[in-house]
């Protein structure tokens, strides 16, 4: 999908079967945004959190992945009223004038099969350039 500019792509990704026991991975792909990343990646790590403001922090930090340098934040979101509780990540890499954004969101109990998934097909991704 294109924005309104069409200068920049939103793509999602599925991996399984219906909206809570899928991974989503989102891919925002901007071009020439003159926003530095860390204001980029600060900025949508707090847009998470203000609509989940009980979400957990577990790990946040710099990230390398296809030579691409970045951060990335991992959470816990609050867990819905019958106790599921969905882990999103959320990361931001720069490549020249195109900058990068993921976000996936999986199941938190199968974070041990998914987790790894999701590193594989982001490392394809980002593997395969801008």
């Amino acid at each position: 999908m294109l924005d309104e500019s069409g200068q920049h792509v939103v793509v999602h990704y599925r991996i399984g079967r219906g909206v809570w026991g899928a991974t989503l991975l989102s891919v925002y792909v901007n071009v020439e945004r003159g926003i530095p990343l860390a204001d980029e990646y600060e900025a949508t790590k707090t847009e998470i959190i203000r609509e989940y403001p009980n979400a957990t922090i577990l790990s946040e930090g710099d990230k390398t992945v296809a030579a691409l340098s970045g951060r990335e934040v991992v959470m816990d979101l609050p867990a819905t009223d019958d106790g599921r509780v969905r882990r999103t990540s959320f990361s931001a890499y720069e490549n020249g004038k195109v900058m990068l954004r993921l976000r996936a969101s999986y199941p938190a109990a199968e974070a041990a099969q998914r987790a790894p998934q999701v590193a594989e097909l982001i490392d394809r991704i980002l593997s395969s350039g801008p």
